[in-house]
């Protein structure tokens, strides 16, 4: 017996959306996997936070469901790295957590989450958001034509093609330096 025609191995369209799910609780990562793969989703996981990292240093990844009670490493200090390189429009993060208080979602969401859903998590409320933001992702991700090319320096973002050539993908800092 084979595959589906259009899947890939582990249940994930081909061609589908990357989403990296990072939890320290192996039942948690494999039910989220489990879902997403059915929806259609390409999932990889990580058990850490430096695992997600050195993840997202190698792989391309479309969104993030992050956890923020892991040892080690927290999901906030996690989002702190990505932020340093990726924005939230280039990756949006999705803190998903067992962290209800107030304090915790403010903290994610000013440190640069997208979003944030609580656990025991509603699975179609949040693939409702997970679509959702990889739909602002893509909109954000139209390149602009060469011939179109920005002359003032401010008007340069993300999905900015420079000289024909050159995609400019996330900004990497800003500043006087």
């Amino acid at each position: 017996r084979g595959r589906p025609p259009g899947r890939a191995e582990g249940g994930a369209v081909s061609g589908a959306a990357t989403i990296l799910v990072v939890d320290d609780h192996p039942w948690n990562r494999d039910i989220m996997r489990r879902r997403l793969e059915h929806s259609g989703f390409r999932v990889v996981t990580a058990a850490s936070g430096p695992e997600a990292l050195e993840l997202l240093a190698r792989d391309p990844v479309d969104l993030v469901l992050l956890d923020i009670m892991m040892p080690g490493m927290t999901g906030f200090e996690v989002l702190k790295t990505v932020r340093l390189t990726r924005s939230p429009a280039a990756l949006p993060v999705i803190m998903v957590t067992a962290k209800t208080d107030s304090v915790d979602v403010v903290e994610a969401l000013s440190l640069g989450a997208n979003d944030y859903v609580t656990k025991p998590v509603d699975y179609p409320v949040a693939l409702a958001r997970v679509r959702a933001h990889l739909g602002i992702r893509q909109a954000v991700r139209v390149e602009v034509s060469p011939a179109v090319e920005p002359q003032n320096p401010a008007q340069v973002v993300p999905g900015t093609v420079l000289a024909g050539r050159y995609r400019l993908d996330t900004l990497i800092g800003a500043g006087s330096f």
